[in-house]
């Protein structure tokens, strides 16, 4: 088997990973919020969900799911308006989160079930999947393994991603001392949220 197409897709693939994986995104922020109330050991969860919900999510994307879509274009619009809808929703539950401190309130992290299931109406993860498998695939016999390394290198990157904004929000933890400074990071974190709803109707 010629190698060469295989490794012209590893570092393309590579690089847009970390561009995706590394920007802010409802996953992110919601495991940046956790890891600031909660810590990492109660965040723990949630991240396992994400990286399990996103790889069934790129598998999907993998058999076909933009074609379905294709096919069905009402399918598309019914998940965006879900993932809008979501995405308010975890953007109030930032914006008045309260107090940054471990296990404050009657607050509860997010389990392991609700972020797998949260990834289904995550238009940035599954524009991401969706994305990566149709611009890194190859053709022919080539698909099934071009599609593993895509797969591979998207959820690896993601390892890394998703612990560097969990251990932000740590970070955020030791420097927000004052109410004041909790309101503005709450309400920063929210308004991010907030804003990439706009993508969900902007992309195609």
């Amino acid at each position: 088997m010629n190698t060469d197409p295989f490794l012209t897709v590893i570092p393309a693939v590579f690089l847009f990973a970390v561009a995706t994986c590394f920007s802010p995104g409802p996953n992110n922020l919601m495991l940046t919020a956790s890891g600031a109330r909660f810590g990492y050991r109660k965040t723990l969860p949630a991240f396992l969900g994400i990286f399990a919900g996103w790889g069934g999510l790129m598998v999907l994307a993998a058999l076909g799911l933009g074609a379905l879509f294709d096919l069905y274009p009402p399918l598309q619009w019914a998940l965006k308006l879900a993932g809008a809808v979501y995405l308010i929703w975890l953007a109030w539950k930032l914006s008045f989160s309260g107090s940054l401190s471990e296990g404050s309130g009657d607050a509860r992290p997010v389990t392991f079930w609700q972020a797998v299931l949260l990834q289904f109406v995550n238009p940035k993860g599954m524009t991401m999947a969706i994305g990566s498998v149709s611009a890194f695939t190859l053709p022919g016999d080539a698909y099934a393994p071009s599609a593993l390394i895509v797969l591979s290198v998207m959820l690896g990157t993601y390892v890394f991603a998703g612990h560097a904004w969990l251990f932000f929000g740590q970070l955020l933890t030791r420097l927000c001392r004052t109410p004041r400074q909790v309101r503005v990071t709450n309400g920063t974190l929210g308004a991010l949220t907030l804003a990439s709803v706009v993508f969900i109707f902007w992309s195609p």
